[in-house]
């Protein structure tokens, strides 16, 4: 965790390694799933939800390049909204479209035995698209909560409420 949030690391050390960690693992995750693509034959549903899932990993990395830019080069929080927004937002329904494309390969597949299993496919899949148009504009709302001077727990429990509500 102190690697992710940077808790217990002192100074401006505490914002460098947990944003160039996502930057890094964001990167390496687009860069393989490039590779994924090119494994499969062009009009394959799998490479569909492989290319989705790309765009998704590298539209966060450059959502996260340019967060990077303003937290190392600029010293300063992103500004609410940012130019790091755009591609966390669209690389969410990249990712919605690639989590549809792999369902649509696992049915064809033949591995759907019973439509129970079908079901709980549906309920996974309408339960990622109900999370992405819940989780942005809470996000944007919480923002100020977020950033506020405070210890790291009582920011999270104070960002984490509307998941809460949605139980």
């Amino acid at each position: 965790m102190a690697l992710g949030y940077g808790q217990n690391v002192p100074g401006k050390l505490g914002n460098t390694v947990p944003t160039l960690t996502k930057l890094i693992v964001l990167t390496m995750g687009a860069f393989f799933s490039w590779r994924a693509v090119r494994m499969f034959e062009r009009g394959s549903t799998v490479r569909l939800g492989w290319t989705g899932m790309a765009l998704w990993l590298s539209s966060w990395a450059l959502g996260q390049c340019v967060y990077t830019y303003y937290l190392l080069a600029l010293a300063q929080h992103a500004p609410t909204p940012s130019l790091a927004d755009p591609p966390f937002i669209l690389g969410c329904f990249f990712g919605i479209f690639a989590l549809g494309a792999f369902v649509i390969a696992w049915r064809r597949s033949g591995i759907v035995q019973t439509s129970h299993d079908l079901i709980w496919v549906g309920v996974v899949t309408g339960a990622g698209v109900v999370c992405a148009l819940v989780v942005f504009p809470t996000a944007l709302c919480f923002r100020p909560s977020q950033q506020a001077r405070q210890p790291s727990i009582a920011r999270q429990l104070c960002c984490s409420i509307p998941c809460w509500t949605l139980c």
